[in-house]
């Protein structure tokens, strides 16, 4: 079950949603997290399996399903602890899944969808989008390890300037 709850401070925009971990756990014990966005199709579990391969062809409740689930790239030790979470999903002409990513291209759709809410077992988070980049699958924006800060402003500066559409957010 996910509960969405919202406040004045945000123009009544959703702040956090509560989610039933211990029943999705029963379920899927690689159940991380919960991402949302309003207004979208996007509502959905998010998995972490032993490879990159699992959860292409596999629902988040281990059905089988060409659609697949949201899955966070096995190689994410410390997903959402480490500087760079890699999430995946399909990008599904019916727009589930990841398939509403495209409108994000659109100045108008980014602005009106600029922020998600990802849940863990531990924490809630507000994630404010500051870039939309498409990138080939052999992208060395894929990285997730970086040496020192330099390296890590290094990578945003350039995820920004790739940016396909403007925001306000600046991110360090």
């Amino acid at each position: 079950t996910v509960e969405k709850h919202s406040d004045d401070e945000n123009n009544g925009k959703m702040n956090s949603i509560s989610v039933d971990f211990s029943a999705l756990k029963k379920e899927n014990p690689d159940v991380k997290a919960w991402l949302y966005s309003e207004k979208t199709p996007i509502n959905y579990p998010v998995v972490q399996g032993e490879d990159n391969s699992r959860y292409l062809t596999q629902m988040y409740n281990l059905e089988w399903n060409g659609c697949g689930a949201i899955f966070i790239d096995y190689r994410c030790e410390k997903p959402f602890e480490d500087f760079n979470t890699i999430i995946y999903g399909h990008r599904m002409k019916d727009n589930s899944m990841f398939g509403s990513f495209g409108e994000y291209r659109e100045q108008k759709y980014f602005d009106s969808h600029d922020t998600m809410l990802l849940a863990t077992p531990d924490r809630s988070y507000r994630v404010e989008l500051f870039s939309v980049v498409t990138v080939p699958r052999d992208s060395e924006l894929y990285r997730r390890g970086f040496d020192n800060e330099s390296e890590r402003q290094t990578y945003l500066d350039k995820i920004d300037a790739l940016s396909e559409v403007k925001s306000d957010v600046r991110v360090t």
